[in-house]
């Protein structure tokens, strides 16, 4: 029933190596791979098992309708799921009826076992936050730490919701780092429990009714994070090395490298879209000009600038600069990132001229403009009492207008968790 080529049948690493410059860079379910691409990156894998490569042959047949979907569903399950399989698709399906029956304590010990036999599968797991995110919870927590010269921050802003959930990381990454939060009142009775932790630095600060969207007020709390970590650098004497943002509602599915990885940035970022991110002090704390120059720069239609193509070619996809205003005639008919980051990589020199000489007037003439839409008319056409803002298209443009490098990590990949609750 659930075993479609819709939903990323596949539940091992190649699969998601397939979709590693979408799904596991971005985490986000908005950038999906292209069928005919994900098939030609596959064959082209050489740790490819059996059961992977029939998988593939079966695909392809679907994808060329040479194969009806229902023989294809029945073959496939001879294939991997016998009576006695310990596959985790297998124990998800299972999970699946039991939980469409309403028996959710059969249906969730069935899921935990499918998550505890593929941890690393993000495809399992985006299924799994569907219908039953409670079940994905830390194993064992062991964090590699970072180099002896590195000192490092972590900042929260915003919410604390799946506090509980996320304690378990939490609770490592104070072993090695300062953290620094801040929130709103409905949070205060977790920041009374921090109180005796000396390398906690809280505040709490309510909403900024300047703000007109809730997007923008984790700007503003980043903001505060960044001003206490300068001023316990100034009473202490000393600066951190690298900065740290998290999100208390995000699940990382492998965070043991976390540390050790970031502490190798030298410059630039290390990010998962504006989710989660890292990079050297000096790079993260350009981050308080960004909230500055949220109501100004980015809502306001008269300000704009140059695309720094170097910029994106430098990068990859961790943030979503396919989003920024790029015209159609420059798309030349590109649907995806990996599609126009190849006409990008041509050097076309019209190209790169064009997107150097961009200006709002000749934006503003341009019927199909791909990140017009989604960053100022975005805001515009949404109504007064719920104004929409493209917190991650801003990002991303903040980070090209200041010639920030941005790379993905194995140690940022997650999904933020769909119900955002603690409760079990």
């Amino acid at each position: 029933m659930m075993l479609n080529s819709e939903i990323k049948i596949k539940s091992y690493k190649s699969f998601c190596e397939i979709q590693e410059d979408w799904v596991l860079m971005t985490s986000s379910q908005d950038q999906p791979l292209q069928k005919k691409e994900a098939l030609q990156k596959f064959e082209k894998l050489k740790t490819a098992t059996r059961e992977e490569k029939i998988i593939l042959n079966i695909k392809k047949a679907l994808f060329y309708g040479k194969l009806k979907k229902k023989f294809w569903t029945f073959f496939l399950r001879r294939i991997l799921f016998s009576k006695s399989s310990t596959h985790p698709w297998f124990y998800w399906e299972k999970a699946l009826s039991h939980i469409e029956k309403g028996d959710m304590v059969t249906g969730n010990e069935f899921g935990r076992k499918a998550y505890n036999n593929s941890t690393n599968d993000l495809s399992l797991i985006r299924q799994i936050n569907f219908v039953a995110p409670a079940i994905l919870r830390y194993h064992e927590i062991k964090l590699a730490p970072p180099t002896l010269k590195a000192k490092i921050a972590i900042a929260i802003p915003g919410g604390l919701r799946c506090w509980s959930r996320n304690f378990p990381l939490i609770k490592e990454l104070l072993k090695f780092c300062d953290l620094f939060i801040c929130t709103t009142t409905n949070y205060r009775h977790i920041l009374d429990e921090l109180k005796s932790v000396k390398n906690v630095h809280t505040k709490i600060i309510e909403d900024n009714p300047s703000l007109p969207v809730p997007a923008m007020q984790q700007w503003m709390r980043l903001n505060a994070c960044l001003e206490m970590i300068r001023n316990t650098e100034q009473e202490n004497g000393n600066l951190y090395t690298h900065i740290i943002k998290l999100r208390t509602d995000y699940f990382f599915m492998d965070p043991s490298g976390i540390l050790h990885t970031i502490a190798q940035v030298k410059s630039g970022m290390a990010a998962c879209s504006d989710k989660v991110f890292a990079g050297d002090r000096e790079t993260m704390m350009l981050l308080q000009d960004f909230y500055k120059n949220l109501m100004d720069f980015y809502v306001d239609r008269d300000h704009w600038f140059p695309i720094n193509t170097d910029q994106i070619l430098r990068s990859d996809d961790s943030f979503k600069w396919f989003g920024l205003m790029f015209p159609e005639k420059i798309l030349k008919g590109s649907v995806y990132p990996a599609q126009f980051r190849s006409v990008i990589q041509n050097h076309d020199p019209d190209i790169i001229k064009e997107l150097s000489e961009l200006d709002l007037n000749n934006l503003n003439k341009e019927k199909k403009c791909k990140g017009k839409w989604l960053m100022q008319t975005l805001y515009e056409r949404s109504p007064k009492r719920k104004k929409v803002f493209a917190s991650e298209i801003c990002f991303a443009a903040f980070l090209n207008m200041n010639n920030i490098t941005v790379t993905w990590h194995h140690c940022l990949s997650g999904i933020l968790w769909q119900d955002r609750s603690d409760e079990n």
